[in-house]
């Protein structure tokens, strides 16, 4: 059984199949293998030496550190319980499961690195955890969300002063002790019309729980303090029938600003008529905003705007595929494991314009990843990119299981 500090290496080096740089799969066994999402400094510790994720082994789950340099792995946490509490209310995509004795287990989606301290955060069932990366030290943060709540996407300030989470609706059926039957964005509507989302910011020095937002109708599963100031958040307000999955029929806006020490509101509008971003992610500075979306004109728009709600540049492009928007470190960039192909991941150098517009579009890895192989997000490759600008990392989905692996740019 895994035990908080063991240490080995099952990694394998190879050349990327499409650029040839150097790449290091750092996982081979496991159900599950999965770095925390797209946002922002949430998988490499502030070095760019470690990475952080989440794996389903020997009957339970695990947090992970990865030195992306040799592929040596050391476990920080482990629990019995295996998935996402939180995925697990949303019917019909619940992917693998075990409440174990928390509730559920580590998973990447709801964990994040707070660089500033070299630590990471990380919702285990119902709770909040903080774990120090060098000792595995276990803080609880919020020992339980209540049984009529779950939490969404944890993200630590910039400084590491505080964590902050939103806390939504837990499926109306879950709460009522039956498995899930109906849809969850369904049952949210005719429950409560919406998705109530509270906004939770735990102060690590005292260990006090603040509410800092309250919304009524709109939902909120991520937030992203601002690199350049970390009380002015980039949020999501995810508005029914549709939340997520389109908000109002792709009517309202769903990327806002939220001044937390004032509660004021700053919507990020597009041009395009269309006004669902389905991701969004600050620039590496935090002057900018970088989202994308469906287009009123078929295919889809990818943009910046500014934190005045200025768009500094948008452009439509006809390819139909899915992905998400990831942060170039190292210049102004967005980096997506999606868009254009189903298989690669690309710079979008937006300064970089041909006579017709159109940004220039580099190959930065194949990540190859088949996206349906496990129920939920585990085979969404959600790129990060270590602060140094050296490395790459991304997951890939094969043969009904899914691995980590890290790119060496340079």
């Amino acid at each position: 059984m895994l035990t908080p500090g063991d240490t080995w290496n099952e990694s394998t080096v190879f050349a990327d199949a499409v650029t040839g740089k150097i790449t290091r799969r750092l996982t081979n066994d496991g159900l599950y293998n999965e770095t925390p999402t797209y946002h922002l400094n949430a998988a490499f510790s502030a070095d760019s030496r470690h990475l952080i994720f989440a794996t389903a082994r020997e009957g339970g789950s695990a947090l992970m550190r990865a030195d992306v340099r040799t592929g040596d792995l050391k476990v920080i946490a482990i629990t019995d319980g295996i998935g996402a509490y939180g995925q697990y209310h949303n019917a019909g995509n619940n992917g693998p499961y075990s409440a174990g004795l928390l509730g559920g287990g580590f998973s990447g989606g709801p964990s994040a690195i707070i660089q500033a301290t070299n630590t990471a955060v990380g919702c285990v069932g119902r709770s909040l955890r903080h774990y120090d990366l060098e000792t595995c030290a276990e803080q609880v943060l919020i020992a339980d969300c209540g049984e009529e709540f779950r939490f969404g996407s944890p993200i630590g300030a910039v400084d590491g002063s505080y964590v902050v989470v939103p806390r939504v609706p837990g499926h109306p059926d879950v709460i009522a002790g039956r498995y899930p039957r109906r849809p969850y964005r369904e049952a949210l509507v005719a429950e409560f019309g919406g998705m109530p989302t509270t906004y939770l910011k735990i102060d690590m020095a005292s260990g006090a729980v603040h509410e800092i937002f309250q919304e009524d109708i709109c939902g909120s599963h991520h937030i992203q303090p601002c690199p350049a100031d970390q009380d002015l958040w980039l949020i999501d307000r995810d508005m029914p029938p549709n939340f997520w999955a389109g908000g109002d029929e792709r009517i309202s806006t769903r990327a806002w600003l939220l001044d937390s020490r004032s509660g004021e509101l700053t919507r990020l509008k597009q041009h395009d008529e269309w006004g669902f971003q389905i991701h969004t992610n600050w620039s590496v500075d935090g002057r900018l905003v970088y989202y994308h979306g469906p287009s009123a004109k078929g295919g889809q728009y990818v943009g910046v705007i500014d934190t005045q709600a200025r768009v500094v540049w948008e452009h439509i492009f006809p390819a139909p595929y899915y992905g998400h928007t990831s942060t170039h470190t190292q210049t102004d960039a967005i980096i997506t494991d999606g868009f254009f192909t189903p298989d690669l991941i690309t710079a979008i150098h937006f300064r970089d314009l041909d006579s017709s517009g159109a940004p220039r579009i580099e190959i930065l890895a194949r990540h190859a990843t088949e996206w349906g192989t496990i129920q939920g997000q585990y085979t969404h490759p959600h790129p990060h990119m270590s602060p140094d600008g050296r490395w790459l990392s991304y997951n890939r989905g094969e043969k009904g299981r899914t691995d980590v692996y890290v790119v060496a740019l340079e």
